[in-house]
């Protein structure tokens, strides 16, 4: 949708993996706890070379963009963070394809770090698309894009300390910080996508977008109960 009209074979390669996942996303609903591994296998990797062929897709664009080969309404930032998100998704597959079905306890920070960088684009990336005249929700944007920045910063350093920094203590101090930061931009996010749904408000945001920014923003909010109910656990073991 950010393409200019004469770049038709980008569009049109765009098309195709919408058709694709559209597809993947059909051959799930068959899938159930109940399905042989070696289906669910087989599945994973199928998504997985899907996952691996739209981020080479996303990386083409983004050179094409810094080299000023074409000129489109895709913000570079914009291509680099889904192409963050199709790498994740391709690993989070490989590892379930190895059998590694839980997080790791030693991957909170660097988790953290991956998703607190997500969410401090979306503040930035609505900010940008907002019509300057909603004034309000373009400096509330800002304000999201300076606490998660800041977040960001704070979670480098803390996985810059890594394995020492594991501790019970300042992990459950991380992960609440970060819970209450998300859920606030979570509660903004949804807001703003039902402003847009009802044309409330004036932007160049497409609905789809503004549910997709919500939807990543409680993805992170499950990865954090998850990461909290694993450190309580291992708490209770140890007691």
């Amino acid at each position: 949708m950010g393409f200019t009209y004469e770049q038709t074979q980008l569009i049109a390669e765009a098309k195709q993996f919408i058709t694709l996942f559209e597809r993947i996303e059909e051959k799930l609903e068959i899938l159930n706890a109940g399905s042989d591994i070696r289906q669910v296998q087989a599945f994973n990797n199928e998504v997985y070379q899907a996952a691996v062929a739209i981020w080479s897709y996303k990386r083409k664009v983004l050179v094409l963009s810094l080299r000023c080969e074409i000129r489109s309404n895709n913000y570079p930032l914009l291509v680099d963070h889904i192409s963050r998100e199709a790498a994740y998704f391709a690993n989070r597959l490989k590892d379930l394809n190895e059998g590694k079905l839980a997080y790791q306890p030693d991957t909170i920070i660097q988790e953290n770090v991956f998703f607190l960088r997500i969410m401090a684009d979306h503040a930035k990336f609505i900010g940008h698309l907002l019509d300057p005249s909603e004034r309000k929700l373009v400096e509330q944007s800002r304000e999201f894009s300076h606490d998660f920045d800041q977040l960001v910063f704070q979670a480098v350093d803390l996985d810059s300390m890594r394995p020492q920094s594991e501790t019970r203590p300042l992990l459950d101090q991380f992960l609440n910080q970060n819970r209450v930061s998300v859920a606030s931009l979570r509660d903004f996010k949804k807001t703003a996508r039902d402003l847009i749904e009802a044309c409330r408000i004036k932007s160049n945001i497409h609905p789809l977008l503004a549910d997709h920014t919500f939807r990543e923003a409680e993805r992170f909010i499950e990865i954090i109960d998850l990461f909290e109910s694993q450190l309580t656990s291992k708490n209770k073991k140890l007691k």
